[in-house]
Order: C-alpha cells, then sequence, then structure tokens
C-alpha cells in the first residue's frame, strides 16, 4: 500500500487517460472540417486524426485505420526491405570491397529518410505546432535522400571524364545543394504552411527538388552523351540507369499532383492517395538505384572512381549539423513554435 501513496495520482491519471486512448471507437476519426487547416489534404475528406491526444494515442494509431495508416506503413516496411537489399548486398559481395561503399552510403541515407518521414507521419497530428516540427524534420530525411543519390551518381555511375573533373569538389557541392534545398522546403512550408492548397508552395517544394536534380543526374546525362558519340556503345546498356530515372519522375508526378484524390474526391480519403504512391515508389526507386550500382560495378564501369567512406561519413555529418541548425531556426517562424 504504501508503494501505490507514493504514486502521484497526476501519473496515474496520466496513465488512465494513455490506456482510454488504447481503444479504437468510430469517433476517433474526424471529417476534414474538424481539424486545423494546416492539418488538411486536398481532397481528403475523412480519416483525419483528432489533435492534442497523448503521444501515445498517435503512437497506437500506427496499428489504426486513418487517413496516415498507409503512409506511416510504406515507409516503415521501406525501412526493412532496404535494410534486406543491403543484407543481400553484403551476404554476395561483401562491404570491404571499395566500389560498394556508395551503396551502402545510400542505402543509411534512403534508411535515414524512411525513419523521418516515419515518424512525422505518424506523429504529425498531434497540434499544429507538432506537424509544423514534424515535417520540418521530414525534410531533412529528403535531403539525405538526395545526399546518398549524389554519392551514387558520381561514385558508381559516372564516366571517368566527367569524376575526374568533377569529384574534387563535388561532395561539397552536394551538401551545399542539399542543404539550400532544405532552406527552400522550409521556407514553402512556413509561409504556405498553414494553406496546404496554396499553389506557391507546391511550386516553391517541387522547384526546389527540381534544382537539386540536375546535380544529381548530371552525371548520369553525360554518360547518355557519352553513349551516344561511341558507336560501341549501345543505350541499351543503359536501361538500368533508364528505369531509375522514369522512377524518379513517377514520384514528383506523384508528389505534386495529388492523383487519383483530386479526380476521385473523398474515395482515397484512407487508401489510394498520391502520397501513398509516391512512398512505395521511393522505397522502389531505392532498391533500384542499389541495383543499379551493383549492375556497374559487375561491368567494371565504376573502376575508375575512388570511393572513401570518411569523406561520405564527414560530409554526411556537415549536411546533419547545416540542417539541425537551419530546423531549430527555421522553428522560430513556425505558429505556437515554443522553443
Amino acid at each position: 500500500m504504501k508503494v501505490f501513496q507514493v504514486i502521484d495520482m497526476n501519473v496515474l491519471a496520466e496513465l488512465q487517460n494513455c490506456l482510454k486512448d488504447i481503444w479504437w471507437t468510430p469517433s476517433d476519426t474526424l471529417h476534414v472540417s474538424k481539424v486545423p487547416k494546416a492539418l488538411r489534404e486536398p481532397a481528403i475528406f475523412t480519416g483525419y486524426r483528432p489533435v492534442n491526444r497523448s503521444w501515445l494515442y498517435y503512437l497506437l494509431s500506427l496499428f489504426r485505420v486513418h487517413n496516415e495508416t498507409l503512409n506511416v506503413w510504406s515507409h516503415l516496411a521501406g525501412i526493412f526491405a532496404i535494410l534486406f537489399v543491403l543484407w543481400n548486398v553484403s551476404d554476395s559481395y561483401g562491404f570491404t570491397n571499395k566500389h560498394l561503399w556508395p551503396a551502402l552510403t545510400f542505402g543509411v541515407c534512403a534508411i535515414i529518410t524512411s525513419i523521418f518521414s516515419t515518424v512525422a507521419h505518424l506523429l504529425h497530428s498531434k497540434s499544429t505546432n507538432i506537424h509544423y516540427t514534424m515535417f520540418l524534420l521530414d525534410y531533412i530525411g529528403v535531403t539525405f535522400y538526395a545526399y546518398g543519390t549524389g554519392v551514387i551518381a558520381m561514385y558508381s555511375c559516372s564516366t571517368k571524364r566527367f569524376y575526374d573533373a568533377w569529384s574534387q569538389h563535388y561532395l561539397l557541392t552536394l551538401v551545399i545543394a542539399c542543404w539550400l534545398s532544405y532552406i527552400v522546403l522550409c521556407i514553402a512550408k512556413c509561409l504556405y504552411g498553414e494553406n496546404p492548397f496554396n499553389l506557391s508552395r507546391k511550386v516553391l517544394q517541387l522547384g526546389a527538388i527540381f534544382i537539386l536534380s540536375v546535380l544529381l543526374i548530371a552525371p548520369l546525362c553525360e554518360r547518355y552523351v557519352t553513349c551516344l558519340m561511341q558507336s560501341s556503345c549501345s543505350i541499351a546498356s543503359l536501361h538500368h540507369i533508364t528505369i531509375c530515372l522514369i522512377l524518379f519522375g513517377s514520384q514528383a508526378f506523384f508528389f505534386g499532383s495529388h492523383f487519383p484524390e483530386k479526380m476521385f474526391p473523398g474515395k482515397c480519403d484512407i487508401l489510394g492517395q498520391g502520397h501513398q504512391i509516391f512512398h512505395i515508389l521511393s522505397t522502389v526507386t531505392q532498391a533500384t538505384q542499389i541495383r543499379a550500382v551493383i549492375m556497374d560495378i559487375q561491368s567494371g564501369h565504376s573502376n575508375h572512381t575512388d570511393p572513401v567512406m570518411s569523406r561520405f561519413f564527414s560530409y554526411g555529418v556537415l549536411l546533419m549539423a547545416l540542417s539541425l541548425l537551419t530546423f531549430f531556426y527555421a522553428r522560430r517562424f513556425t505558429p505556437n513554435a515554443k522553443l
């Protein structure tokens, strides 16, 4: 009895509230009109979780049906999918081969991306303030996906001419470009986050990603040009790269278009949202990118490169530091931000 007397009654009350949150009831999801404007998504009318519940409620919503369920699970499953791909690569080749280090770096970046996205979609509905915080963090994951893609583009898929000309300064340029892209994403969220339907917000988001994509695909474009200029080279030999580029374009389309929910308003509230398709395509693209690296290693195409894992790690740490500093500064401009 003395043990129970020591327990603060407030703690017991909070525990009781948490236990109540475990149970599913039909009123657990709301119509779009019942949630803050910043949490609304175009053409999604139902399935919104209520705000201002306990953290346990949102954690347990992982196992409930709402309009973010598949967004959470698609990237959560993606984490394990990429881990499985990396395990197979390690089992088949071993990461002692330095030409596999770009693939390992990319895989780690892809996992970071999926972790940030999973947490953001799972917890953002707690409040408007938390919504902003979670997605500003989510954008850090986007920058790391770009960083990892840049690493494999230069150190696994580039031509010798492009590598010799640009490799010395490429990583620093890549980090700066990723950081600037993150700044633009933060600006778009802070300026227009209260209105998810604002076209300027989407233009800024896609513009930041597009400009960064130019740097990422530059090594690949030069490879296509070189192949076209050589009679001995067939474009068919670049199909593994072409598939990745097509998947990238598909991701951009579903991210920016809100298709098919805009065509069928209210019919894709739980299943079939464009963002859900974007998440699934993201994992498929990541696995395909790792496959492309392996194919270039097997063909001997990447033998001219000199990957250094310590450099990949150091520049990755620099990118994370710059992104976190920007995150804390951007938080000052979000509604009800409390630092």
